[in-house]
């Protein structure tokens, strides 16, 4: 949004346009602004979900008589609150994404049709002239709707809905050709917001996603054809899998009591059949879309827009009980008060239940990491990561290291060439991807459709179809490779010229050249040509600890460059091993963090889980001696390792003490003396963490 550029498909140009004005909020980081964002257009919808409440509540005549203004507000109080603490919807709420903006078109379209049919309905009986308002609803309705395309192309499930609803209302107006001329026309004129696309494009923005230039990749880009290969393949067990799973998060975002009030409104709308077959629709198509579509466990956003129809039929629910309430004639005016003070404690179930893992206001931990793994790289350095979105905030946004080249390894399979174009354009100096002629392992090249099978070195292309046995693809006019073999290439071609760096991966070697070898210095690798020598003949150790790993090598002590170390600042600590014999493979270094009480707070990684009462790790620092082989080194040798980590923003400020043991695989490598096999891990003294951007 800040830069104006060009996101994944569909585009979303509306989102990046209304992110951009509220990049210019006088207070707060731009992050934080364009979160807002977010926030703001959440809290619309939940205003919307509370106008909609009351305008479908129908509710008997005893009821009037009992009930004040605020009896009639507590089902839309309830059903709108029961939303905004859902867990997925306020999550969302916080951060930059489209989701709570795609919720508000969908509560706003659905508002705008009940104002229509409600300025319908209130035309003279006798009358079949239609009010110039009802008629100015429904091509209000038509321009939003074409906004929200703009927003997100899945905005298109809920025509068939829309079109019901127009049908049963007024079906004349349909066929006015009139109406048809300008609900197209008003339509069209909100969907030309994805013009923004090429136009923005030809300007070549730091983020230009699928290069949507041509009327070719244009296309592409809006009807997200790079994800069109996973459309309606999910198999019928597969989609009873993902039923049982939707049915686990919904009760996740509501809880019990708020379920079965919804459960009990959509059952009390047989009464209204066009409303239970209109909201029905909205639900049950997009909630099928998504079911039939993902192989892997779809994120619950994905969901957020039949939460919010859900969250309808609880206010509706409520709504119905009242009306039952009015036939029972011991139910005087307290006991509808009373009713009603309950039910408004309905939404604090998802508010309890989901607050503490809503609340992220003290996380910085993706901001902090970002940052250090940046001021840890050498100038003109070359950074292949995963996810590179942090750096290129930081880079465009923040305006740190722009000399670092920052390669998303996930931009750079088979199906993005625009992007290898783009790092071509923009690094003149980088080789990215070999000349025509020239001939490298690993790549694909076809005019059209191809096969090839999926090999260990190719999981990584597509996690979704990593089962299958082969992949089929239709290439374009470029050249066609993976990401192995791309990645393997460009570190290959650009070692010597430029420090490159690499996250952490399990499947690193299968993307590094055969003579290079990655150095670990703890938050990434440093891949440099030929095997490292991390030899030190006369070291210099300032905590001197002698422990015996095994019968393979020796801990003799560690440097640290901070013994107080803010949230979120990085620190430097330097091991030293002496080699007793070579290594079967290559053990992991795990360090520790424990509080006053012996608790485990955190490793390394930031994740530190227990299981049965022993330490278990999830994540590891780093490999010992990264993939060096065990006879590298000779017995005597005392080995040098230097190593980069961070103190994770949420740990509460305090002493700490330093733990640290090797793994090999799941077991623990025992010591000799001071270790033993009840506590193996070795203490190499206390640590001071203090608050954020404190220093001492």
């Amino acid at each position: 949004a800040y830069t104006l550029g060009i996101t994944h498909p569909p585009g979303h140009p509306i989102y990046c346009l209304l992110g951009r004005l509220f990049t210019f909020l006088p207070f707060g980081p731009v992050a934080y602004r364009v979160n807002l964002m977010s926030a703001f257009f959440a809290s619309l919808t939940i205003v919307l979900i509370y106008l909609i409440i009351l305008k479908i509540q129908d509710q008997g005549s005893r009821i009037q008589d009992h009930q004040t203004s605020f009896l009639c507000h507590v089902p839309a109080i309830v059903a709108a609150l029961s939303l905004a603490f859902s867990k997925s919807f306020w999550s969302y709420a916080l951060v930059t994404e489209i989701y709570t903006l795609k919720a508000f078109f969908l509560a706003l379209l659905i508002f705008i049709l009940l104002k229509w049919k409600e300025s319908f309905d209130q035309r003279p009986a006798t009358s079949d002239q239609r009010p110039a308002t009802c008629t100015r609803y429904l091509y209000l309705f038509a321009l939003i709707y074409g906004l929200s395309f703009s927003n997100h192309i899945t905005m298109v499930l809920f025509l068939p809905a829309f079109l019901y609803f127009v049908l049963i209302t007024d079906w004349r107006a349909v066929f006015n050709p009139k109406n048809v001329i300008l609900v197209i026309l008003l339509f069209t004129f909100g969907l030309s917001l994805y013009l923004y696309l090429p136009i923005r494009s030809l300007q070549n923005p730091p983020l230009d996603w699928g290069d949507p230039e041509t009327f070719r990749t244009f296309i592409q880009h809006v009807s997200g054809g790079q994800y069109h290969y996973r459309l309606f393949d999910l198999p019928l067990n597969k989609i009873l899998q993902q039923i049982k799973r939707y049915s686990l998060i919904i009760f996740q975002e509501f809880t019990w009591l708020p379920i079965a009030i919804g459960i009990f409104g959509l059952f009390s709308l047989i009464r209204r059949r066009s409303f239970l077959l209109f909201t029905g629709l909205l639900f049950l198509i997009e909630a099928a879309f998504n079911l039939s579509n993902f192989k892997f466990e779809l994120p619950s956003h994905f969901y957020i827009p039949s939460f919010l129809i859900f969250s309808l039929w609880i206010g509706y629910g409520i709504g119905s009980l009242f009306h039952l309430l009015t036939f029972c004639p011991r139910v005087q005016r307290a006991g509808f008060y009373s009713l009603a003070f309950l039910l408004l404690l309905v939404p604090l179930a998802p508010l309890v239940a989901n607050y503490k893992e809503a609340n992220q206001s003290q996380d910085y931990q993706t901001y902090d990491l970002g940052r250090n793994i940046l001021d840890s790289l050498k100038k003109d350095a070359i950074l292949i990561g995963g996810d590179s979105f942090t750096y290129w905030y930081l880079q465009y946004v923040e305006n740190q290291r722009r000399d670092v080249i920052t390669i998303s390894r996930g931009h750079i399979p088979h199906f993005y060439p625009w992007y290898l174009r783009q790092l071509k354009t923009r690094y003149p100096d980088l080789i990215v991807a070999p000349e025509e002629g020239e001939v490298v392992t690993g790549m694909r090249i076809r005019d059209r459709e191809f096969t090839y099978p999926i090999t260990e070195e190719l999981w990584e292309a597509d996690e979704a179809r990593a089962q299958e046995k082969e992949i089929k693809w239709r290439s374009g006019p470029f050249r066609e490779t993976t990401m192995a073999a791309i990645t393997k290439y460009l570190i290959d071609r650009n070692v010597e010229r430029h420090p490159i760096y690499l996250g952490f991966s399990d499947g690193i070697k299968f993307i590094l050249p055969q003579d290079c070898y990655p150095v670990s210095n703890g938050l990434l690798y440093q891949i440099k040509r030929g095997m490292p020598r991390l030899v030190a003949e006369k070291p210099r150790i300032s905590y001197k600890i002698e422990a015996k790993f095994s019968n393979e090598l020796v801990f003799l002590g560690y440097d640290i460059d901070k013994e107080a170390i803010a949230q979120g600042d990085s620190y430097s600590i330097t091991y030293y091993w002496k080699i007793l014999k070579g290594f079967e493979a290559p053990p992991k270094v795990i360090l520790l963090f424990t509080d006053q009480e012996g608790n485990f707070v955190i490793d390394q990684e930031g994740t530190f889980i227990i299981k049965g009462g022993k330490p278990k790790p999830k994540f590891y620092h780093a490999h010992l001696l990264g993939y060096n082989l065990p006879h590298h080194y000779q017995a005597g040798e005392v080995i040098r390792e230097k190593y980069r980590g961070m103190v994770p923003s949420n740990i509460p400020p305090g002493r700490y003490y330093l733990n640290l043991t090797l793994m090999r695989g799941e077991k623990i490598l025992i010591t000799s003396t001071p270790l033993s096999r009840e506590d193996p891990f070795l203490s190499l003294g206390e640590i001071e963490i203090l608050p954020r951007g404190k220093k001492r």
